[in-house]
């Protein structure tokens, strides 16, 4: 899973932060139409979350990429489950995993994602694909990156407690007044359960990444998201 972390020596370029309207560099390569040949694509993981982390204003170097995320609160996030209609919600650009006959898996950044299409991007090139087309070679394996909150040290698992817990309830106090949340929430496990009820999230008590990251999305954190193609 791109969340193990192991121990190593790395090292990660931090660049200006991402600007929160844009996921992509701003010169992009143009436009192909034709379905991405498997020499063109991403071999490795590792590849794919170097390519990723530019957009996130990191330059990963060598080493273990989610490690060197994490210095940077920056942690990573996969998961084999995502549909269409998630990437849709989460709105940010990740690592789709590409099963192509007779071929390897092979890796490319989502970047941009309307309602009939979305642009895959590996190295210099970058390809529009209708949605039916995306459906025929992926089958829901899923990674990106989410902004933690500060001062929180090492990976956040269930964060309902310590400083990341003080965060969150921070942030859904602030949604609250905003009239985004329930107004009749009175405690943090009902502000919580609230918003992961209005976001489509399982309301199980706990508050994994997920919910961190919509609560990113909705709070208006600094993160790239799904542009236009």
């Amino acid at each position: 899973s791109g969340d193990d972390s192991v121990p190593a020596s790395v090292t990660a370029t931090v660049a200006p932060p991402a600007s929160g309207s844009e996921a992509a560099p701003p010169s992009q390569p143009p436009l192909l139409t034709a379905f991405p040949a498997p020499e063109d694509l991403l071999r490795s993981d590792a590849a794919a979350w170097r390519e990723l982390g530019p957009l996130w204003g990191l330059t990963l170097g060598a080493g273990d990429p989610c490690t060197q995320a994490l210095q940077n609160r920056l942690q990573c996030y996969s998961t084999q489950r995502m549909t269409l209609t998630g990437l849709r919600q989460l709105d940010r650009p990740g690592v789709l995993s590409l099963q192509l006959p007779g071929q390897g898996p092979r890796r490319a950044l989502v970047t941009a994602m309307t309602s009939e299409a979305v642009t895959l991007q590996a190295g210099d090139r970058r390809w529009l694909l209708p949605l039916t087309a995306l459906a025929d070679v992926w089958r829901g394996d899923y990674a990106t990156l989410w902004r933690q909150p500060e001062g929180v040290q090492g990976r956040i698992g269930t964060g309902t407690q310590g400083q990341a817990g003080q965060w969150l309830d921070q942030r859904l106090t602030e949604l609250q007044a905003q009239g985004k949340l329930d107004v009749t929430a009175s405690t943090f496990a009902t502000r919580l359960a609230a918003f992961q009820r209005s976001q489509g999230i399982e309301v199980d008590g706990k508050a994994g990444p997920v919910t961190f990251m919509q609560v990113n999305r909705v709070a208006g954190v600094d993160e790239p998201r799904l542009t236009a193609p």
